[in-house]
């Protein structure tokens, strides 16, 4: 697994931000793009929803705004 982190400021340059545009283009092209993230912060057993990585985030979201299907792993 990849950890996509991008920080606020990321320059276009970032190689996260370039896999993420690479992407979310494939999925704009109809390619199927699924992407797996882990989950590597804690969780509320109680609830369904799980609680993202702060460092999958913004990846994360960026990803899901496209449509792209954005899915979490715990970690081990």
């Amino acid at each position: 697994m990849f950890e996509m982190r991008i920080p606020q400021d990321a320059a276009e340059s970032s190689p996260a931000l370039r896999l993420v545009n690479d992407l979310i283009a494939a999925h704009q092209r109809g390619v199927d793009v699924k992407v797996l993230l882990d989950l590597r912060a804690k969780y509320d057993p109680e609830s369904d929803a799980p609680i993202r990585d702060y460092r999958n985030g913004v990846a994360a979201d960026m990803l899901a705004y496209a449509g792209v299907d954005v899915s979490y792993c715990p970690a081990p």
